[in-house]
């Protein structure tokens, strides 16, 4: 497709007016001049911006992507004519998602390559595609422009920030995971699983020694113990109305999804297995498995998952687990509790406790804490600041009330919290040897 820049309707204009002026004039054949030898630069320029135009564009980037973080994109061009030429790019990319660098402008002599850079930052989860690339590419004198669509289709998968997974296991192996806000425990002996006798330590309890092998070896010698492996934890992803809330750019679903992302790489790194079971929307389930492989069967499984406008039903949900685990396991329940969920909740986590450990991972709204935080300079500001802490007090007596009946853990947290968190807390758990 060919089109006109905005400078040959500029002249064409100006050459009507000025024929219009001087038409009756003895200067009129000044202006049948002008106009004849506009339209012969505007056919000579046209002509060659219909000639044959071979250019090559081939687009790289990763088929997965994690949700919120900045992508690049490569489109690499290859110029197969002998002319030189001169393009502006733009790239349809998937609309859902913000970018940078385009449109942009390229200069490419003939038989060259070249290569131009943008970035992607995905802002919601799923498969999307990206169509054709479109360029521009200007006549000799610039009075025209061809439009073409180059290069192929292809696609990309979004999924939850698994960024964070990569890098925990990257300072995993320097030993700096406190980067991260998870703090690393002392496990080796603090297990209830024996793995050797060893030559008594300052500092051992008393209990730990063994009195018999001290007596044979005529020192003391301690019982050492290793924290229990082959565990199972399952993770209970709610899908309800209440985790679409956001805070920022990303909702409480999708900070869930990042955060059991990292606690399933730790646990896993742990020797326990991982389980997934959702609810209060799309109902899905991923087996216990503990293979290398888990963290990418839990990506493919929920990277389209979105919350629904469906209330959750956590008796259903707990009735449902019940049938599906039958191994003690470590529940992790992650959800956003507000007080009318008292009743059915309680309900859920006695049912759970029977036979699992519960852990219930409540996101509450961070806005709740900037108003806690913040100084109170009006009279709108004090109200607000009463009812907040109004409604934190009796959410309290909630979340004390569902603990007390089920002897249930109870983490509540702001959704950028979470992971470092729920990390940490499972890490307790595991110390204390409690599951």
């Amino acid at each position: 497709m060919i089109r006109p820049e905005s400078k040959t309707i500029f002249w064409l204009l100006t050459t009507c007016v000025c024929t219009v002026i001087v038409l009756f004039t003895d200067y009129g054949w000044l202006s049948w001049l002008f106009s004849a030898s506009l339209a012969l630069v505007l056919v000579f320029d046209a002509r060659f911006a219909y000639r044959k135009i071979v250019l090559e564009v081939v687009r790289t980037h990763n088929e997965t992507m994690p949700l919120g973080v900045r992508n690049q994109i490569t489109l690499g061009f290859t110029n197969n004519s002998d002319r030189h030429l001169q393009f502006d790019v733009f790239d349809f990319y998937p609309g859902e998602h913000g970018q940078e660098g385009l449109p942009a402008t390229v200069e490419l002599a003939g038989h060259q390559q070249a290569e131009l850079q943008y970035h992607i930052t995905p802002s919601k989860r799923g498969q999307f595609s990206f169509e054709q690339a479109q360029v521009r590419v200007r006549s000799p004198l610039k009075f025209w422009c061809r439009y073409m669509r180059v290069g192929q289709k292809s696609s990309i998968r979004v999924y939850p920030n698994y960024a964070e997974v990569v890098r925990f296991g990257l300072l995993a192996a320097d030993q700096k995971v406190s980067q991260m806000g998870i703090h690393k425990r002392r496990q080796r002996g603090d297990g209830t699983n024996f793995q050797q006798l060893r030559e008594y330590r300052r500092g051992d309890r008393l209990n730990r020694i063994d009195w018999r092998a001290s007596s044979r070896m005529g020192k003391l010698i301690s019982r050492e113990y290793q924290v229990e492996k082959d565990q199972q934890v399952v993770l209970m992803l709610d899908c309800g109305r209440k985790m679409r809330s956001v805070d920022g750019d990303i909702s409480h679903f999708d900070q869930s999804l990042n955060a059991m992302l990292l606690l399933s790489s730790v646990a896993l790194r742990q020797g326990d297995s991982v389980s997934v079971v959702t609810f209060g929307g799309e109902e899905r389930w991923l087996a216990p498995s503990k293979a290398p492989n888990t963290v990418n069967r839990i990506l493919n499984k929920v990277y389209d998952l979105e919350a629904h406008q469906t209330p959750s039903d956590y008796l259903n949900a707990a009735q449902r687990l019940k049938v599906l685990v039958r191994k003690r396991a470590l529940v992790i329940i992650l959800t956003n509790v507000r007080n009318e969920d008292n009743t059915e909740l309680k309900q859920a986590v006695q049912l759970l406790t029977k036979q699992h450990l519960v852990l219930v991972a409540s996101l509450h709204e961070k806005c709740l804490d900037d108003v806690m935080e913040g100084d109170i300079g009006s009279f709108s500001e004090a109200l607000d600041y009463a009812a907040v802490a109004e409604y934190r007090l009796s959410h309290k007596k909630v979340v004390d009330d569902i603990k007390a009946s089920s002897h249930a853990l109870f983490l509540d947290t702001s959704p950028a919290n979470l992971p470092a968190y729920l990390v940490n807390e499972y890490l307790s758990i595991k110390s204390r040897s409690i599951l």
